[in-house]
């Protein structure tokens, strides 16, 4: 089978990882370790939005991980998303285990976001007692197990839906503890994380953020807080609902609903609220939701003069 070339993208953060720990090359992945110490591993998974990453590309959430001092193994891709689901993919993640590398760690953490997401969960398994987090991820993308899931018929088309580390549901029963970013009001990341096992999950409920609940988070500045404090296993969803209603009272909130007013399709309610936004809460100050109004507005207008 052949390996991948990296891709000119890749080749300083392969260099590095070569220096300071392996650079392993499969058919359409990477994967790069930086070994910083045995306290604390953690383990991230690409997904579609950091493929668009300002160059030079490292692997997911690298220079976060590097501030934290924690050594990291990043699985980085070359082409087209295939969701980790390749059979090389499987056989490093069986290797690492069978060679001990994971017990060489006091703490291992497996992170990532939607499709990342689910490389966390579902790999999960090699490391048992590991914590997870994983962002608005998906647990399958088989159609005849999640039948709900219709966002990437391409992407699932590209790799095998079957054998091992197959399931995030498993993966993630290995782990010790689950923590899961996501918005309880939208079903098509709610009912992925519905399936999985409650015993120790970890729910971080983003209300109205949609799949966006990761990028809403970062905006809150609190990002670097929650993520610190569940890479250790010390957050709980009750220290998360707090960071919620503090940026709720900044104005994220009713951002946050407002933005899902419209996508519902009820702009003159918005365009209503924003007004009386404006009068109660003035340091709310919310002009791309007021354009977004009066263009959906407008729209409504011109396509009942129309019919």
């Amino acid at each position: 089978m052949a390996r991948m070339k990296l891709e000119k993208r890749h080749r300083e953060a392969g260099a590095l990882a070569e220096r300071e720990g392996f650079c392993h090359l499969m058919r359409r992945h990477a994967a790069m370790f930086f070994d910083r110490g045995p306290d604390r591993l953690v383990v991230t998974f690409d997904n579609l939005v950091s493929r668009n990453a300002p160059l030079p590309h490292y692997p997911w959430a690298y220079s976060f991980v590097e501030t934290l001092g924690a050594s990291h193994l990043g699985l980085v891709m070359s082409g087209p998303e295939d969701w980790f689901r390749h059979a090389d993919v499987l056989d490093f993640f069986d290797i690492l285990q069978e060679d001990g590398f994971f017990s060489r760690f006091g703490e291992v953490v497996f992170y990532g976001s939607s499709m990342g997401g689910y490389g966390a969960l579902t790999f999960a398994r090699a490391a048992p007692g590991c914590r997870v987090v994983a962002f608005v991820p998906q647990t399958q993308l088989d159609p005849v197990v999640v039948p709900f899931e219709t966002r990437y018929p391409e992407e699932r088309a590209r790799g095998q839906w079957w054998g091992r580390y197959l399931d995030a549901v498993d993966g993630a029963r290995a782990a010790s503890s689950v923590y899961v970013l996501y918005d309880p009001y939208f079903p098509a990341d709610a009912r992925h994380v519905a399936r999985l096992d409650p015993s120790n999950l970890v729910p971080l409920r983003l209300p109205w953020a949609t799949h966006q609940a990761g990028p809403v988070l970062r905006r809150t500045g609190r990002l670097a807080q929650i993520l610190a404090s569940a890479f250790a296993g010390t957050l709980s969803a009750g220290d998360f609902r707090h960071v919620v209603r503090s940026a709720g009272r900044s104005g994220m909130a009713a951002r946050l609903i407002l933005r899902a007013g419209l996508e519902r399709g009820h702009p003159e309610l918005v365009r209503q609220t924003l007004q009386r936004l404006r009068i109660s809460h003035p340091e709310w100050d919310f002009p791309m939701l007021r354009q977004a109004a009066r263009h959906a507005l407008h729209a409504q207008v011109e396509d009942a003069t129309s019919r």
